[in-house]
């Protein structure tokens, strides 16, 4: 791995909350899997990357939304009373807190989401969405949802759906 790749993965791994799980044995390259291994890890991760820029491309051209906005939008509109503290917010939404503080700022910028000071002890910074949020929400839900069904699901029988459950379920339970 080189120095730029391990730094990039050091930060990522930093901000993702993961620690690694060997981190005093020497970096290997992914070419150290078996031969049937490393072919599936290079689909899967370029399924990993692309995916998300795919998803995301239609929300930027239809809706003027990051996939992230997305989804930051989503969990603020099934939280109680349309609101999370940030913290919960940067947890659930897998981002740290800076980054979901930029993030919601912008959606602020957009009268998309407000951010007040918590109501229980006056340090915690919530932020609500917005009818304006809401509503850009509800616009973009159904496209998105269509993408996401021709791009996964139309792919998949109902056994391979019931399949890629249990292999996400057993990849995040890695992660955690």
């Amino acid at each position: 791995m080189s120095e730029a790749a391990g730094t990039f993965y050091s930060e990522r791994m930093h901000d993702s909350g993961i620690e690694p799980l060997f981190i005093d044995e020497p970096a290997h390259s992914p070419g150290d899997l078996p031969a049937e291994q490393q072919t599936v890890w290079q689909e899967l991760l370029s399924v990993a990357l692309r995916l998300p820029t795919a998803l995301e491309a239609g929300l930027r051209h239809r809706n003027d939304l990051a996939l992230n906005d997305y989804l930051v939008l989503s969990l603020l509109a099934g939280a109680p009373n349309v609101s999370l503290r940030m913290t919960t917010l940067a947890q659930a939404s897998n981002q740290s807190g800076a980054r979901t503080t930029q993030l919601v700022g912008r959606l602020e910028l957009r009268g998309l989401v407000e951010r007040r000071t918590g109501d229980v002890d006056g340090r915690a910074i919530v932020a609500t969405l917005t009818a304006d949020g809401l509503a850009l929400l509800e616009a973009a839900s159904p496209a998105y949802a269509k993408d996401v069904q021709a791009r996964v699901f139309d792919n998949l029988t109902a056994e391979q759906v019931e399949q890629l459950r249990a292999i996400v379920g057993s990849i995040d339970t890695s992660l955690r």
